[in-house]
């Protein structure tokens, strides 16, 4: 049986029925006259008219194939000017007019098994114009209502050329979408202020974790998933791009709805529509990655790795955005400047690991003590600042304020804190200064509360002091000679005084080599003056090397000397040094290297520095004497537990502190104690040398209790090399004074 031509699958559209009207009552008028007397009588002959000035095409041929009627929507739409010039080139629904003959032989398959086809989609050649549309057709076999029999097929065709073509672009356009790592997406903001989303890719959906459609139902909700901090922002860029039609471009950080949150990026173009509605053609993309690394970069540029801390760079911002509300607002601050007391030693006795774990609980006990709002940064090192800010615009309630946090704080530290395996006491010494929005720059606070913090130092450590414009000076010299101590060494400026020491008899035995620094402008410089400096700056390690190696050298001198090639030397270690671990190594290359006998030398150590970590000392002092280094106790009975320490430590000497010998005369039981001190070192065997023996009767009282040794100003100050070569050389026993005429 002949059937019609069909048309390939319409995308996006569905075929209609000639605008709601029904095919049967339409083609009732198309039927020929001999036909329409077996059709019951619905529609009347006017319209026709209507009929043929349809947009959609409608036609019907008979059983056989021949076309019976044909209106002018479908003349047109297949490329002719009237129904003969179709004619004359045959039925249209021949094979050849299509693209794909084969589409032909499926319509006719379809109509054959179902009797209707629907919604045919197929491409077909345009005659007149020379090129291909698509049209989308139904079609169906007519039967007589009574007998059932087929009488003809009827059909209707569209043309959907534009609804293809666009179908196309969008699935470029999905298939672009798929292709890229972001979302595309299109919103309006229509005249009456609602939102709508036209288009929204599928990888919308996957970057958001939002449901689609209702995203476009309510397209509002998805500002509700913005972090609450970055909505404001994004709302008036929004709102700012449809006024003004510029590029509208936000970076947020979006929170999923099963909670993950992200960092997203939208970039639309605004266009205004034709009813004054606004669209954005937008991508939008995750730069999770990006913000993270950002994040990261920025915490390694303002914050501090080891403890958390904001770093010097974001104190000083913090600092300047805190002068600059103190001057809007008439309010006061105050910066406190915090140093570690004997940090160093912690961190070179016990080495880094603990040095850190210690900086790490310190910047918690201080994070704890402040304000939320308040900074804590790490200055560098064991020091850190403290930002208070908008304390009060009355100066003495801020002042009040500021004594405050800074009593918190050294309360906080009265507790140890737990290292693991020893519990360290820390002590902060604190630099307070209170300022207002007339204030000096902030890097003129910082030096401030830092010079208020180096009076805290010299005022005995673990307290603060409140910054004292008249103290600048004097501190600012400080600073100077702690730059300059550091040059000290490369220009050789550091030299030796030699203060002898000697037997009962008055012989030199042996010489205390005591540092000075030949400053060129200043002169000489006691170790007074530049040690605690060199303490507290690091400087002490490199200044503990120099004493190492010029002791060796001058005993290597001295050893081919004719006068003093029989005289021992003593010199001064601090405890940082002794604690390095290449301490021993070190001396035992230096004394392989000079040859020295090394009975010849002596290492002086304080009481307090054997108050640290006993067992570590006591090994490495065996190691030494091992060697054949002696050791002598320094300032004896001012520490902290003589008696243990010289039953714990392998010392040679104790060296009898100058205060004690300074009381003889005056104070009964400092006699006493002298004369204890000398029986106890007598039942120890261990050497005695008493210091600062200044007259005739303090020797005589320690001669007749049998003291060894004796070093002061009644026998000599500290000398040159070559003075002390003089009287070594010299044949009389020493002193050189009448006894009689010397007294204290």
């Amino acid at each position: 049986m002949p059937v019609l031509d069909g048309i390939g699958l319409e995308v996006g559209l569905v075929a209609g029925s000639c605008l709601g009207i029904g095919l049967t009552y339409l083609f009732h008028w198309l039927r020929p006259p001999r036909q329409r007397k077996s059709v019951t009588n619905i529609l009347t002959p006017p319209f026709d008219d209507t009929i043929n000035n349809l947009t959609e095409g409608l036609y019907q041929t008979s059983l056989e194939g021949r076309l019976l009627r044909v209106n002018k929507a479908l003349i047109q739409m297949v490329g002719f000017e009237s129904e003969q010039d179709l004619r004359a080139h045959g039925p249209w629904t021949r094979g050849e007019w299509y693209v794909e003959p084969g589409r032909r032989e499926q319509f006719k398959q379809l109509l054959a098994d179902q009797d209707r086809v629907t919604d045919f989609v197929s491409e077909l050649h345009h005659r007149a114009e020379g090129k291909t549309i698509w049209i989308s057709e139904n079609a169906r076999l007519v039967r007589h209502p009574e007998s059932h029999a087929p009488l003809y097929y009827e059909g209707s065709v569209r043309d959907v050329t534009a609804s293809r073509t666009r179908e196309k672009l969008e699935r470029k356009l999905e298939n672009l979408a798929a292709s890229v790592p972001g979302a595309l997406f299109q919103l309006v903001l229509r005249t009456d202020g609602a939102y709508s989303t036209p288009y929204v890719s599928a990888r919308f959906g996957e970057l958001t974790g939002l449901d689609l459609e209702r995203l476009k139902r309510k397209p509002g909700a998805f500002v509700n998933f913005i972090a609450p901090e970055d909505r404001d922002v994004y709302r008036r860029n929004l709102r700012r791009s449809a006024d003004q039609l510029t590029l509208f471009e936000a970076e947020f950080e979006f929170i999923r709805p099963g909670g993950d949150h992200v960092w997203l990026m939208v970039t639309a173009k605004p266009e205004r529509q034709d009813d004054e509605s606004v669209i954005w053609h937008g991508y939008l993309s995750d730069i999770s990655d990006r913000k993270h690394a950002e994040m990261e970069i920025r915490k390694l540029a303002y914050f501090d790795a080891l403890t958390g801390l904001p770093n010097r760079r974001l104190l000083k911002e913090r600092l300047d955005r805190a002068l600059e509300t103190s001057h809007f607002s008439a309010s006061h601050g105050a910066v406190l400047f915090i140093d570690m007391d004997n940090f160093k030693a912690l961190n070179d006795t016990q080495g880094h690991e603990l040095g850190d774990m210690l900086l790490r609980l310190v910047a918690r006990r201080l994070s704890d003590v402040v304000r939320p709002g308040d900074t804590v940064s790490r200055f560098g090192g064991d020091e850190f600042v403290v930002v208070l800010d908008d304390l009060s615009r009355d100066q003495d309630e801020a002042l009040a304020s500021a004594r405050y946090v800074a009593s918190k704080i050294l309360d906080a530290f009265s507790d140890k804190f737990d290292l693991g395996k020893i519990r360290h006491k820390a002590t902060p010494s604190i630099g307070v200064i209170v300022f207002n929005g007339m204030a000096q720059a902030s890097q003129d606070l910082l030096k401030c509360a830092d010079i208020a913090m180096y009076e805290a130092k010299r005022n005995g450590r673990n307290n603060f002091v409140l910054h004292n414009p008249e103290n600048v000076q004097r501190v600012s010299e400080l600073f100077t000679l702690q730059s300059e101590l550091k040059v000290a060494l490369e220009r050789n400026e550091l030299t030796f005084a030699f203060q002898p020491i000697v037997d009962g008899e008055g012989r030199i035995t042996s010489a205390e080599a005591l540092i000075r620094w030949n400053h060129p402008q200043r002169g000489l410089i006691m170790p007074s003056e530049f040690i605690p400096v060199a303490e507290q700056t690091g400087v002490i390690l490199d200044i503990n090397e120099w004493v190492l190696r010029e002791g060796c050298a001058v005993l290597g001198r001295w050893k081919h000397h004719p006068v003093l090639k029989d005289i021992g030397l003593s010199v001064n270690v601090s405890i940082q040094q002794f604690h390095t671990e290449s301490f021993v190594s070190d001396l035992a290359l230096l004394m392989t290297r000079e040859r020295l006998e090394p009975f010849k030398l002596t290492i002086e150590l304080t009481e307090h520095v054997m108050a640290r970590d006993e067992e570590h000392v006591s090994a490495r002092m065996r190691e030494l004497k091992e060697i054949g280094i002696r050791f002598a106790l320094d300032d004896f009975g001012t520490g902290y537990s003589s008696l243990s320490q010289l039953k714990t430590f392998p010392f040679d000497v104790v060296k009898i502190d100058g205060s004690f010998i300074c009381d003889l005369e005056r104070v009964k039981s400092t006699r006493a104690l002298v004369e204890g001190i000398l029986a106890m070192a007598k039942t120890l065997r261990l050497e005695t040398i008493a210091e600062h023996v200044e007259c005739s009767s303090q020797y005589d009282f320690l001669n007749e209790r049998q003291c060894d040794f004796y070093q002061g100003y009644y026998f000599g100050k500290a000398m040159s090399e070559d003075d002390m070569a003089r009287m070594v050389s010299n044949s009389i026993p020493l002193p050189l004074q009448d006894h009689s005429q010397v007294a204290c």
